[in-house]
């Protein structure tokens, strides 16, 4: 098959066994180094609940990804724009960048949306953000060159989080994130195909080496992005910068139209 970020020949990688009973057949790329399940057919099971139970991370990884997200957009856009996560899960980031004083919508069409779901966007059609998020998301995605042509479509920018393939790459079974257990991650990168992915869209990738990326037009500091994955560095910016929080205006919306409110 050919690879489904470069369009190279891929390889077969091995194989392994997903939740205790699919055997899934690995192909590598040798030209960019993508990963990807060949014929993943054990979706549909994996996918019964929309958030798997061995995902014990939501809760730190939202504050994590929330402090990171307010250091980069602090640090190269508009705080004042409007934002949107793909793949929002739950809700938990869109609330919690909403706390902080952002104005952060939600667009995700699998999974309950438990926390922002009065800002839960149904279709991207005709919308425009200045920066768009999606964490834990590419990795899921069978075509994913179809995730990135739809977010460029409607922005510009893109921050993501999804775990690099360590070098020399590990074979199937021996790397956590593979996600055995759960068999909901089919795609992984390294940089050399997230760069294929920023030229082909016109796009500049920056990364932290390991798990955080931006592919964004214009260009933005290297250094500084790397520093804002630093603990010290995004947890101190979140304590001595404030931005009033959208709390209570959210809750005075929520009260003058609640949900199941008749319009007429």
């Amino acid at each position: 098959m050919n690879c489904r970020i470069c369009k190279g020949k891929t390889e077969d990688f091995g194989q392994a066994t997903v939740r205790g009973k699919h055997r899934a057949g690995y192909r590598i790329c040798p030209a960019c180094g993508f990963i990807c399940v060949e014929t993943p057919s054990w979706l549909a099971e994996s996918y019964e609940s929309a958030i798997t139970g061995t995902d014990i991370g939501t809760v730190s990884r939202t504050e994590t990804n929330s402090q990171q997200a307010k250091s980069i957009i602090e640090l190269f856009f508009d705080h004042r724009a409007k934002f949107l996560d793909y793949g929002a899960g739950y809700g938990m980031f869109v609330r919690r960048m909403r706390d902080i004083g952002y104005d952060f919508m939600a667009y995700d069409s699998y999974c309950e949306n438990l926390f922002s779901s009065q800002f839960k966007v149904e279709s991207l059609a005709g919308s425009s953000f200045r920066l768009i998020t999606a964490f834990e998301v590419i990795e899921h995605l069978e075509n994913p060159g179809d995730f990135f042509a739809e977010v460029f479509g409607h922005s510009e920018a893109l921050l993501f989080t999804t775990e690099l393939v360590p070098s020399p790459p590990p074979p199937p079974g021996s790397w956590w994130y593979y996600g055995l257990d759960h068999g909901q991650h089919i795609s992984f990168f390294t940089a050399a195909s997230l760069r294929h992915v920023a030229n082909r869209f016109g796009k500049r990738l920056y990364s932290n080496g390991t798990n955080l990326h931006l592919m964004t037009s214009g260009p933005v500091n290297g250094m500084l992005f790397k520093l804002s994955s630093n603990k010290a560095f995004y947890q101190g910016l979140h304590l001595l910068l404030h931005r009033p929080s959208l709390l209570g205006s959210d809750w005075q919306s929520l009260l003058n139209n609640p949900p199941g409110k008749s319009t007429e």
